[in-house]
């Protein structure tokens, strides 16, 4: 999933490593992408009847997490044309504790221990990741701006070098730590779903793939986006009819590998493994980002102190993660050794209970016996009383 943030970076982005290609735009991406997905999905089930339970498709919560994701995707998308990869996943390490505070919020759930901590040591890794280069230039005197505030902001990519703000960059950022909120609502979302018995994935894919490919194709020409032909007065090649064979790779093998196998398997890891762990792979997720960004696109970090400050980004997630799993973990035995001791109470009552209504009944019966037996003998005796009698 960490080429999420660079293949499409690649296909908007008009010049690449110093190579012009044809770019596409993010709601095209998704739009066609996702259609071809619902084609296939379609096929499959109409092969093989399976994937898809259409009566599954009722469920409230499967819908709900299927705009989320669609709010995210599309975020992300469009933001990945205005800042680089790397600072897409950087701002998605955000997404854990967004987790917490909804789930919090919503469900009631305690929060994990040291998340005020956490989020602090992310911010200071945060800062350092994106204004690494400009500190140690600042530092060492040789950046063109002194004011140490004007470097790091011009470093982010929000304000240009001649000191005018870059509103897409900044636009970027903003667009793409927003669709933080609605990662973690699908995170909260899914876990709850996939926490159902015999739920089937292809449902929830095939719901996902309807609401990104209907909102897709709507806010397309909304945002005034070209798919074929060139716009007058456009600088660089711009539609599907521009795309040369490497862009169109990069198109196929996001559709397919990325958007299919990639949800699929996410969606699996949610199953099996639980969202704590599947969270705690986003941290993983950035470091593939950077080196991907680097070897595709020749974007990534540049100084030392931006991989320093990564690595104390990775580290407290991960950490933070691994934590808040043990607890919860911890906490589900807990409850879980409580209701096995309330039904084993429960049945040492029922069984008390049952005995003594056995005991109960046994005496009775016994008593009842003794009558008979002792019935015949008292006749007899009355009988004989008679006779002496007379």
């Amino acid at each position: 999933m960490s080429l999420m943030s660079v293949i499409p970076r690649y296909l908007q982005v008009p010049v690449v490593c110093g190579h012009v290609h044809g770019t596409v735009r993010g709601f095209s991406i998704l739009g066609s992408g996702y259609f071809l997905l619902l084609i296939v999905q379609l096929f499959l089930y109409i092969k093989f009847r399976t994937m898809i339970v259409w009566k599954d498709l009722k469920i409230p919560m499967i819908w709900l997490t299927a705009v989320f994701i669609m709010i995210r995707s599309c975020l992300t998308a469009v933001s990945c044309a205005m800042i680089d990869g790397a600072y897409v996943q950087l701002m998605a390490l955000l997404t854990p504790f967004w987790t917490a505070y909804g789930a919090r919020l919503i469900f009631k759930e305690p929060l994990p221990p040291c998340i005020l901590l956490a989020m602090i040591a992310t911010a200071i890794g945060g800062f350092l990741t994106i204004g690494g280069d400009a500190i140690v230039k600042a530092a060492m005197g040789s950046h063109p701006h002194k004011n140490l505030v004007t470097a790091l902001l011009i470093e982010a990519g929000v304000k240009s070098s001649h000191g005018g703000w870059n509103f897409w960059a900044t636009l970027g950022l903003i667009l793409v730590t927003v669709s933080t909120f609605f990662q973690a609502g699908a995170f909260i979302c899914l876990s709850r779903v996939m926490s159902r018995k015999g739920l089937s994935s292809g449902t929830i894919y095939f719901a996902q793939s309807v609401v990104i490919s209907v909102s897709s194709f709507i806010l397309s020409p909304i945002f005034g986006e070209r798919w074929f032909g060139e716009p007058a007065g456009h600088l660089y090649p711009m539609g599907y009819d521009k795309l040369d064979g490497r862009s169109w790779f990069a198109y196929f093998f996001i559709v397919f590998v990325v958007l299919f196998g990639g949800n699929y398997c996410q969606m699996f890891s949610a199953r099996f493994l639980g969202a704590p762990m599947m969270s705690s792979m986003l941290a993983v997720r950035l470091v593939c980002s950077v080196a991907l960004c680097q070897l595709f696109i020749c974007e990534g970090f540049t100084c030392w102190l931006q991989y320093i400050g990564a690595l104390i980004t990775i580290v407290t997630v991960t950490v933070f993660l691994a934590n808040a799993g043990r607890v919860k973990t911890k906490r589900i035995r807990e409850k879980e050794a409580t209701e096995a001791l309330a039904r084993e109470q429960s049945l040492q009552e029922t069984s008390s209970v049952d005995m003594e209504a056995e005991s109960t009944s046994h005496t009775h019966t016994s008593t009842q016996a003794n009558e008979k037996l002792a019935a015949p003998l008292l006749a007899e005796s009355q009988r004989s009383e008679g006779c002496i009698q007379e």
